[in-house]
């Protein structure tokens, strides 16, 4: 039995693909049956590259989409070490008996 071989997708055609699944006259199965994908590759698509939370009208470019990613690891990294820091001078402040 022969496997078939895995299409690769360039981001450019991921997010043509979600911009078509956001217009209001249109599903995600339409779409996807159109470009001959699954509907649930192109709900993950829509999921990574949409605009759901910023809405239908505002769109972000993929540099901006991982500029915002990087600067969420960073936050993450700098409360933990806030976090870690408050913790030890806690602990080298408390009294000695």
């Amino acid at each position: 039995m022969t496997r078939k071989k895995r299409r690769i997708y360039t981001d450019e055609q991921k997010s043509e693909a979600v911009r078509l699944a956001e217009q209001p006259h249109r599903s995600v199965r339409e779409v996807a049956e159109g470009l001959g994908i699954r509907p649930s590759l192109l709900s993950k698509w829509k999921r990574k590259y949409g605009s759901s939370v910023a809405g239908p009208n505002v769109v972000i470019s993929m540099d901006e989409k991982a500029e915002l990613e990087a600067l969420r690891k960073e936050v993450k990294t700098l409360r933990q070490e806030r976090d870690f820091l408050s913790k030890s001078v806690a602990f080298f402040i408390k009294p000695r008996t």
